[in-house]
């Protein structure tokens, strides 16, 4: 399992959502 990938997509949706705003 590639738990860095996940955590990667994690953060830019964080991002995402957080610069959206």
């Amino acid at each position: 399992m590639e738990y860095g990938l996940i955590i990667k997509e994690l953060c830019t949706l964080k991002y995402y959502e957080e610069n959206e705003i």
